[in-house]
């Protein structure tokens, strides 16, 4: 009886895990989807804002190496594509 009351908590405790990572992953879904709904749209700003904002978040989750590829290399295409304040906002995000 206290073996399953222990098991079952346990599973209740993975379950609320997976919920809650779901929960922090969600907006990160929610950005990459933007960027490829606007990228198919031919709307270079609103992509490049939802790159930006990606690469922050991933900053801010501790993916360093991750976000600084991604901000890296939005400052390289917003800069070809004269969007120059994207640039420096992720030129300055990725340090």
């Amino acid at each position: 009886m206290v073996q399953q009351q222990s098991r079952c908590k346990c599973e209740g405790s993975a379950n609320a895990h997976v919920r809650a990572k779901k929960k922090r992953d969600s907006p990160k879904r929610g950005l990459a989807s933007v960027e490829k709904e606007a990228h198919a749209a031919g709307l270079v700003a609103i992509e490049f804002e939802a790159r930006l904002a990606l690469g922050e978040m991933e900053h801010k989750a501790g993916q360093t190496a991750k976000a600084r590829a991604t901000l890296n290399a939005l400052v390289q295409e917003a800069k070809a594509k004269g969007f120059n304040l994207i640039a420096a906002k992720a030129g300055g995000a990725s340090k």
